[in-house]
């Protein structure tokens, strides 16, 4: 458990604390991305962790972990979070980001909701993917990515498959690209995960029929 003095947080700020993208602070002051990662590394480990604040009376943080009684056993508890933990039948998601702690956040937001999930840093390693794992049944990629970024992994993809639905997530309005959100879909950063799953369910049904939920 970890204690502070400072100015504590309202029950409004604490129950969105660990929300994605979420932050009290000025422009410029922070990403929202902090305790959303504590969030999706203490949970992926089969912890908890948990805020306890007051306005004027500072802020309690509190993380349980499971006990590590053998070799191995971290690893083991990590592995039961992961896509093989999900139902088989359930949609299939490929993340494609370069930047780690976002792409842990959402990989982590859309297996919390049910989906299988699959990873890649960048549209390369995407191909790659889609190529050893072909029953996928949307793409969320960034836009800005070293190596291959999100149009152009998106127009490859959309000449091997036109139905493959495709989701990009741009932080910039110029970085979407003219008719983006009229071909693929653009999710503009930063967002909420309610919106994250909502943008994701909308890309799905077409491809699921509308029996994407999970």
């Amino acid at each position: 458990a970890f204690k502070d003095e400072g100015s504590g947080m309202s029950d409004e700020v604490v129950e969105r604390a660990f929300e994605p993208f979420f932050t009290t602070k000025g422009v410029g002051g922070g990403a929202g991305l902090g305790l959303s990662t504590v969030y999706g590394i203490v949970t992926q480990h089969g912890g908890e962790v948990s805020i306890d604040s007051t306005p004027g009376d500072g802020t309690r943080v509190r993380i349980s972990l499971p006990a590590n009684r053998a070799p191995g056993a971290a690893t083991a508890v990590a592995a039961d979070t992961t896509e093989t933990d999900t139902v088989a039948t359930a949609p299939c998601i490929l993340v494609v980001e370069d930047e780690d702690a976002v792409r842990r956040m959402v990989c982590h937001s859309l297996r919390r909701a049910g989906y299988r999930v699959l990873e890649a840093e960048d549209g390369v390693v995407a191909l790659e993917r889609l190529a050893a794992e072909p029953d996928v049944d949307l793409v969320l990629s960034d836009v800005a990515m070293p190596r291959m970024d999100g149009h152009e992994l998106a127009r490859r993809l959309f000449v091997e498959d036109s139905t493959l639905p495709i989701l990009l997530m741009s932080g910039h309005a110029t970085d979407a690209g003219p008719g983006a959100a009229a071909a693929y879909g653009v999710l503009a950063k930063p967002f909420q995960r309610q919106d994250l799953l909502e943008r994701v369910r909308a890309a799905l049904e077409p491809r699921t029929g509308g029996t994407n939920t999970v």
